[in-house]
């Protein structure tokens, strides 16, 4: 089947250029040729579509989204009252939502298991290319340890979704190779702490260096790379010394840790959510909360945790917008897809 998409405009991001009238001509599903209308093959059997006023451009990739979340912030109650199903079922609303916004590629920072990826693949829903995490690893008492002092506990382990905390060098090499097995593209730590979790706060480190490091080596034998939830500078550092891939976050990033990025070819992750935290010294989970983000007009953002912004893509600079004064980091290209 060929699709010949007729548009004002066609930009180039490897150029940064824009050629005007134009098209693109799409067989079986790739690509074959983009730009002037003007002389270009066109089959006459093509189905034509038209874009008058419109500019077409590559799909966007947005390297840190969370397809199973509301993007509301915590509410303990809702989601003690939610079962894992339905949790499910949210990724499905926002894949679509996602693809439609022009995101044909993501990275989903956990909360989806492999089987969204599978069902998008396999046609059931429509929704972007999507490379899985699975579940973010953290310490006892980290990120994603969701044991609250009352006893309750928000983390429940489904079979293709493995525990999510993990302490110890031989613990944290089983369980990166039970996320591989349930079906992870990339591997996620937590190397410190985070805004809404209960029992650690954002400007701390989390996990030791030899943790870290046993990660990343486990995850490069089975090809795959590292990401890091990485807010406090010395959780930036220890994932930066350990081999991670990419940091998530960066909030207290400094510029010895910009260097360190430099040197090893680092990606810097920010996205734009930006959360209340007051007093850095405040508890995460107690006494922050996250803002409700919109986009134009007040609409909702498509995608579940964070909205399209600073995003990480084949970009050759990594854009550091969570403050004034905007640190751009030259860097080289770490592909999504790797």
């Amino acid at each position: 089947m060929t699709i010949a998409i007729f548009g004002d405009a066609l930009l180039d991001p490897a150029t940064g250029e824009t050629v005007r009238e134009a098209v693109v001509v799409i067989e079986d599903g790739h690509v074959a040729r983009a730009g002037r209308r003007e002389g270009a093959q066109v089959p006459r059997d093509a189905e034509m579509i038209d874009a008058e006023g419109l500019t077409l451009l590559p799909g966007l990739i947005d390297c840190h989204v969370h397809l199973t979340s509301l993007g509301e912030g915590l509410d303990f109650a809702r989601e003690l009252t939610t079962p894992p199903t339905l949790e499910l079922m949210r990724a499905v609303r926002a894949a679509r939502r996602t693809l439609d916004a022009g995101f044909t590629s993501v990275r989903d920072a956990a909360g989806s298991p492999a089987g969204v990826r599978m069902a998008i693949d396999a046609g059931y829903f429509p929704g972007p290319r999507i490379f899985v995490t699975v579940s973010a690893l953290s310490q006892t008492g980290g990120h994603t340890d969701a044991h609250f002092i009352c006893g309750a506990d928000l983390d429940i382990p489904l079979p293709d979704r493995p525990h999510m905390v993990v302490d110890g060098i031989e613990n944290m090499r089983l369980r990166v190779r039970e996320v591989i097995r349930a079906g992870a593209d990339w591997i996620k730590l937590c190397t410190s702490g985070g805004v809404l979790s209960p029992g650690d706060q954002p400007h701390h480190p989390a996990l030791t260096l030899d943790e870290i490091r046993a990660a990343v080596d486990e995850a490069a034998t089975q090809g795959r790379k590292v990401m890091a939830h990485a807010q406090a500078n010395a959780g930036i550092k220890n994932a930066l010394k350990a081999g991670v891939a990419t940091i998530e976050h960066g909030i207290w990033l400094d510029g010895d840790a910009i260097e360190m990025m430099l040197d090893g070819g680092n990606a810097l992750i920010p996205d734009s959510g930006r959360a209340a935290l007051g007093d850095p010294a405040r508890r995460g989970g107690q006494d922050a909360g996250l803002r409700h983000r919109q986009g134009p007009r007040g609409h909702r953002r498509p995608q579940g945790e964070h909205p399209p912004g600073y995003r990480v893509g084949r970009e050759d600079r990594v854009r550091h917008g969570h403050r004034r004064g905007a640190t751009r980091i030259q860097r080289r290209r770490v592909p999504v897809d790797e």
